[in-house]
């Protein structure tokens, strides 16, 4: 920060952390790309550090670093080696398995990114998990336990009260989860008033807001979901050993519009779509 120019030198914890530059002077802005020897790293997990120093002051970065076998996949997934965030599109789904009467569809240009998936019958009724739409989507996951999912939906109103506003997130063949969808919804007209509330025999009181970056650092002020044209939904699911499994959203009301998934959301790390998406293909990751 500042003006002028300064000297720098960049130092590795191990030797097979590099990096393309060991020093240099900055004028304005300078980079330094950081690679890794795979052949000499350790397997497993390791937290390694690069130390940026000019005169006097030195700063330490950490780098997390992962030497895992690559898994075999014979259709795309996403997924991460580490415990860390990933996206997924919502209309790249391995499987769309249609309702009685109804199914997911894709919308082409609606949204930030290429479309959204909707659903073709918007006067369709839920009769259960076995009879609904639903999308698959195969993900790789490192660990085993608590899986933190945020679901990515258009701003939607509470069309029907006395029903609800509701999707269902579920993996492989675990009990699906039913999410309130109007987990940040704007009460632009103050219907859900205290006074609203005790007069209506149909009306729900909101659900509370969740604690997502994505939504806004927690304890500040929360984004608004009609300037970003999009509100997050909090979730989670469990995922009984690491690896391969399936990721499944489920309608429960249909006038839900799908635009992204965010598994693992980073809460120390505000954004508006989460990680940028990659798609692996075969054994690529």
């Amino acid at each position: 920060m500042g003006e002028g120019s300064l000297e720098y030198a960049v130092k590795t914890s191990r030797k097979w952390l590099k990096t393309d530059v060991s020093r240099g002077t900055v004028d304005s802005e300078g980079r330094v790309h950081v690679s890794v020897d795979w052949a000499d790293a350790p397997s497993g997990r390791s937290v390694e550090r690069i130390e940026v120093s000019s005169g006097n002051r030195k700063v330490s970065i950490e780098v997390p670093v992962v030497n895992a076998k690559i898994p075999e996949s014979k259709e795309p997934f996403f997924g991460t080696l580490n415990r860390s965030e990933f996206s997924i599109p919502a209309y790249q789904y391995n499987r769309n398995v249609a309702g009685d009467d109804a199914e997911w569809v894709f919308i082409n240009g609606l949204g930030r990114g290429e479309g959204n998936m909707g659903i073709d019958n918007t006067i369709a009724e839920f009769r259960g998990f076995d009879h609904t739409p639903c999308l698959e989507y195969k993900i790789y996951v490192s660990e085993s336990g608590k899986c933190p999912i945020a679901i990515g939906i258009l701003p939607t109103q509470d069309i029907n009260p006395a029903r609800g506003l509701s999707l269902a997130v579920g993996i492989d063949d675990r009990e699906p989860s039913v999410i309130d969808a109007r987990q940040g919804l704007v009460d632009t007209f103050n219907e859900y008033t205290p006074k609203n509330l005790a007069a209506s025999s149909v009306l729900k009181p909101l659900p509370k807001r969740n604690t997502l970056a994505l939504s806004g650092h927690p304890g500040r002020r929360m984004r608004n979901e009609i300037f970003d044209n999009l509100r997050w939904l909090q979730s989670e699911v469990d995922v009984d050993s690491p690896g391969f499994h399936t990721l499944k959203i489920y309608m429960v009301d249909p006038e839900i519009v799908l635009e992204t998934i965010c598994v693992n959301p980073d809460n120390s790390r505000q954004s508006y779509f989460g990680a940028p998406p990659v798609r692996h293909m075969s054994t690529e990751i």
